[in-house]
């Protein structure tokens, strides 16, 4: 008898523990998806929430699967760091358009480069002040592609990211934002 309660009694921690674990990775997503920056105190208070599960979890799990949920949770955090640095510099950059002199390089397609000056204006102001982010366009938090209606039609906006002669990708590297006609996509 007593040894069934031994193994209950581990049951239902390793449950909480595996609980506590997956609240951890909420809180990462929830600091991803926020607009502020990781600071200290939260970076600390997670390390400090994260040892009091890796203390507890010791008895029920073996080290490798902790080691892992360790390492998941820190790359969490580091991912959410750095989507916060990417959105803030694409939403600045994007709210710069209509600029003559703009520190990125945009480019349009076809069809969106026949557009009439007036109307090719509009759709930059309705880039600069996209602000419909959702889960299904902005997956990992940057703010880095978007869709507008004008005048009947649907247009895309993204950022390329490209290194600095131009040449490859680099992440948060120099930005390329492309306009286009959904139709082109």
């Amino acid at each position: 008898m007593h040894e069934e309660n031994v193994e209950i009694a581990s049951n239902v921690s390793a449950v909480k523990m595996m609980g506590d674990l997956q609240d951890l990775l909420k809180r990462v997503k929830a600091l991803q998806d926020s607009d502020s920056p990781v600071g200290d105190t939260e970076r600390e208070e997670l390390a400090r929430d994260l040892a009091k599960v890796a203390e507890n979890a010791h008895p029920f799990l073996p080290e490798a699967v902790m080691d892992s949920a360790v390492k998941e949770l820190l790359e969490s955090v580091s991912r959410a760091q750095k989507a916060v640095k990417i959105r803030a510099t694409n939403d600045r950059l994007r709210k710069l358009l209509p600029a003559v002199e703009h520190p990125h390089k945009v480019t349009l397609s076809e069809q969106v480069g026949a557009l009439e000056p007036e109307a090719l204006a509009r759709l930059m102001l309705l880039v600069r002040d996209f602000d419909d982010f959702s889960e299904d366009n902005n997956p990992h938090g940057e703010h880095d592609l978007g869709q507008v209606e004008m005048g009947g039609e649907s247009y895309f906006w993204k950022y390329d990211y490209y290194d600095d002669a131009f040449e490859g990708h680099q992440e948060d590297g120099n930005r390329v934002l492309i306009l286009m006609e959904t139709s082109e996509y």
